[in-house]
């Protein structure tokens, strides 16, 4: 089974083994991004019933992913295409927008997941012509509604399907997944998948997180630094007072000389306490650690939509969804 390990497996049975719409792939070579018109966290529902179109994969606003078939097997989310495209479904709120971070980076790693167990390239797909690879979306597939366009002709970023391409859709005109959500795949998803596939697979929250608690845990060195000091300093204080009692009051030579020598161990034991008198920049990776105050002068210390009509029967036509 070929199966997302940070997906949660919710299987459409009917494209299981067994199932009237299980048709094994003849090798996945293309990853493509869809967009779900939707404000739902999950397709699974809609997917399980039948006659929706289905996709191997979905990606919720918060990243969650949810898997419906095996990517060894068909989807119906792409028409002619299906036959070798591992085909991913995405929230968007209903409405056309760009990916969240958190979808960023879970369809970063799908990518590299794929790169890996299917082989396919972490390359811009250049369109829906057959025996092409590598990551594309929905609307390279798409030709344009009658007597419309796209944001740019067939063959740039934005356009739609080019002479010689597979159809994707049955809906000729479709927006799929968006011009943010394209600019995307393009800006910031390949080229995180790269990383992930090269090994740095700490996603930026990763890196936030180690950043505050740093920040934290330094903060809270310098409370302890100042409290320290503070202490210090009254003890300091109050001997000197004690020392400007006695001397008041002609205290014994002996006495005085205690007093003395009790002074000068306090403001020893603050000058063996105190980390750098002059004041050291305390250093934070996220620059929000506070300033340590030392001595008496502070250091700076497309809805699932309907889908494309009914799904395939085992050796008929296959619909899409968005």
């Amino acid at each position: 089974m070929a199966l997302f390990p940070d997906a949660e497996f919710r299987p459409v049975t009917r494209y299981a083994p067994g199932g009237p719409n299980h048709v094994v792939s003849s090798g996945q070579h293309r990853l493509v991004f869809h967009t779900a018109v939707t404000q739902a966290q999950s397709l699974f529902d809609f997917f399980n019933t039948p006659k929706n179109a289905v996709a191997h994969f979905f990606i919720a606003e918060d990243g969650g992913v949810e898997q419906y078939i095996d990517t060894d097997f068909e989807s119906s989310a792409d028409l002619d295409g299906d036959h070798d495209i591992i085909s991913v479904e995405s929230w968007d709120d209903k409405r056309i927008r760009d990916w969240t971070p958190a979808q960023v980076e879970a369809c970063a790693k799908l990518a590299a997941w794929c790169h890996k167990v299917h082989d396919i390239p972490l390359v811009k797909l250049p369109s829906s012509r057959p025996g092409l690879k590598g990551v594309g979306w929905h609307r390279l597939g798409i030709p344009p509604a009658p007597g419309g366009a796209f944001t740019q002709p067939a063959g740039q970023l934005l356009g739609g399907r080019v002479e010689g391409g597979e159809t994707w859709t049955l809906s000729p005109g479709k927006k799929c997944p968006g011009d943010p959500k394209i600019k995307g795949v393009v800006d910031a998803i390949i080229p995180r998948a790269i990383e992930i596939a090269n090994g740095d697979d700490m996603s930026a929250a990763d890196v936030k997180a180690i950043n505050d608690h740093t920040d934290d845990r330094i903060n809270h060195v310098i409370d302890v630094i100042n409290a320290r000091a503070a202490s210090q300093r009254q003890l300091i204080k109050d001997r000197l007072a004690g020392l400007r009692k006695a001397v008041d009051r002609s205290a014994s030579p002996a006495e005085i000389k205690q007093l003395l020598d009790k002074l000068a161990k306090s403001i020893d034991d603050d000058d063996d306490r105190t980390p750098g008198r002059a004041g050291p920049a305390s250093m934070s990776s996220g620059g929000a650690a506070r300033t340590a105050v030392v001595g008496d002068v502070g250091g700076p210390l497309d809805e699932p939509t309907e889908g494309e009509g009914a799904e395939p029967r085992p050796a008929g036509a296959r619909g899409s969804v968005t």
